[in-house]
């Protein structure tokens, strides 16, 4: 019955289904471009000649460190005293992960769905779990931004890049630095969330009297969220043991995650600089998560870091074939592991009991 209900409103819309549907067939249509412009047959022969050892160890790799990064939370849970069980907790994040894939909006699907999930299970306080999902995407978000760094400084000092394309590599990846700066800020200083709320509810008091009641809702509903939230920060930030170990775990999961390319690259036969491949895959990273509801921006995603190892020396069907094969752990495999676990989650949310709080 939960269940049911639970589905119905998460149910999409027909207008919604038909611009995933068309996003998802442009998608498909770059993917074929590729495959039409490079051409199949030599595509296909490359892809023959890869080790299915290493393949099967690059996706191996991804679940691993996927795994890695959801006991990353987990850790961060306890902490808060949010006695969620560990098995809920890798339901949640496989569902979180499959939205993200499925539903790309700039991460913000599948925190959308972690926290109603956790909602369901656990929360005592919305706030408290909030905190504990903003110091989670921060620990794993920081050896993205250091690694990012790095190799785009090889990449724009080895590649010999022309303007346009390093413009265009500089705009993609700057808003993660943004969105980053942005959250360690407001989770240091809650004190900017509460001005901008006020100064929100302000504005809309101004509009009228029906507009002022509701001002008053999202100001006492805010104040207590942001309330909540420093709680969730000061209890996860009073045992620095916790917080050590999430981002270690985060850290060991992107470590992994670099490992896919360099796996894909070793089963082609193709021998390229470390940085020059971290660089091209942390861009193709970026690239997936864009907010363009596209799934996985299937075509897009090959298509940037086809370019890309064509750059860096390898021909065209060779960094063709190094990205299809790469987008296999990178997505295809979440994906479909994270599509079983978020049918199987919501058969059984009505079994899921939140705890009084």
């Amino acid at each position: 019955m939960e269940c049911g209900r639970a589905w119905r409103a998460k149910r999409i819309s027909r207008g919604s289904l038909f611009r995933i549907l068309f996003l998802a067939s442009a998608g498909l249509f770059s993917y074929a471009a590729i495959l039409f412009l490079i051409g199949l047959g030599e595509i296909s022969r490359e892809i023959s000649r890869a080790s299915a050892w290493e393949l099967s160890l690059s996706i191996l790799a991804s679940v691993v460190g996927s795994n890695l990064y959801i006991l990353g939370w987990w850790v961060l849970l306890r902490r808060a005293d949010l006695s969620c069980d560990l098995g809920k907790v890798f339901g949640i994040m496989w569902s979180d992960i499959f939205l993200d894939q499925a539903l790309p909006a700039g991460s913000f699907s599948g925190e959308a769905m972690r926290i109603y999930l956790t909602t369901k299970n656990t929360i005592k306080q919305i706030g408290v779990s909030l905190a504990t999902i903003i110091v989670h995407r921060l620990f794993s978000i920081l050896p993205f931004l250091v690694t990012c760094a790095m190799g785009l400084a090889y990449l724009f000092n080895k590649a010999r890049l022309s303007p346009p394309i390093g413009v265009a590599i500089v705009a993609l990846v700057t808003p993660p630095f943004i969105i980053s700066g942005s959250l360690a800020l407001l989770t240091l200083n809650d004190g900017l969330a509460r001005r901008g709320l006020e100064g929100l509810a302000g504005l809309m008091s101004l509009l009228g009297e029906r507009w002022r009641a509701r001002a008053h809702l999202l100001r006492e509903g805010g104040l207590g969220l942001i309330a909540q939230y420093r709680e969730g920060i000061k209890a996860i930030s009073s045992k620095p043991i916790a917080c050590l170990a999430s981002l270690s775990l985060c850290s060991a999961s992107f470590i992994l995650e670099l490992s896919i390319p360099i796996l894909v690259l070793r089963s082609l036969g193709k021998d390229l600089p470390l940085l020059a491949i971290v660089a091209v895959y942390v861009v193709g990273m970026t690239i997936q998560s864009m907010p363009l509801f596209i799934p996985g921006m299937m075509g897009i995603t090959e298509a940037a870091m086809t370019a890309l190892f064509s750059i860096l020396s390898l021909s065209p069907a060779e960094a063709a074939s190094a990205a299809i094969l790469i987008r296999i752990p990178m997505f295809w495999a979440k994906l479909l592991i994270g599509g079983i676990v978020t049918v199987y989650v919501f058969k059984n949310l009505g079994k899921w009991k939140a705890s009084p709080g």
